[in-house]
């Protein structure tokens, strides 16, 4: 048995862009779920200035995606961000704004750290 033991984790998580429900038809639980897509990323970019101006407060319970994503946004864990765009001149203001997001996120400092449990401390907390 080794003397220590470390657990990893990999979360991917695929944030879609901002719903404009105005030019995508959408109605009813479509348009109430674009509305919950859009707050989702404000509050994001909300989190996400705040960390990188050292703001006091990060409004991390303000949604279920800032609460999902704590530990890789200013967090303790290593994070890559995988900005997709689009060359299409439709897209542009899409294209702007995921490139935006990806520059901020990208200046966020995070403090990975490995966490091990010797084997003592395994079987008190499994025991």
């Amino acid at each position: 048995m080794l003397p220590h033991s470390a657990n990893t984790a990999a979360m991917l998580v695929r944030i879609t862009s901002s719903e404009n429900i105005s030019r995508s038809g959408a109605r009813d639980g479509r348009a109430r779920e674009a509305g919950e897509i859009n707050k989702s990323l404000l509050t994001l970019g909300r989190v996400i200035n705040a960390l990188v101006e050292h703001l006091g407060h990060v409004p991390y319970r303000d949604s279920k995606l800032t609460r999902l994503l704590r530990d890789s946004l200013g967090g303790r864990t290593k994070t890559c961000i995988i900005a997709t765009i689009s060359p299409a001149v439709h897209c542009l203001e899409e294209t702007l704004s995921t490139l935006d997001y990806a520059h901020r996120a990208k200046q966020i400092k995070n403090k990975p750290e490995v966490r091990c449990l010797s084997c003592t401390d395994r079987s008190a907390v499994s025991g």
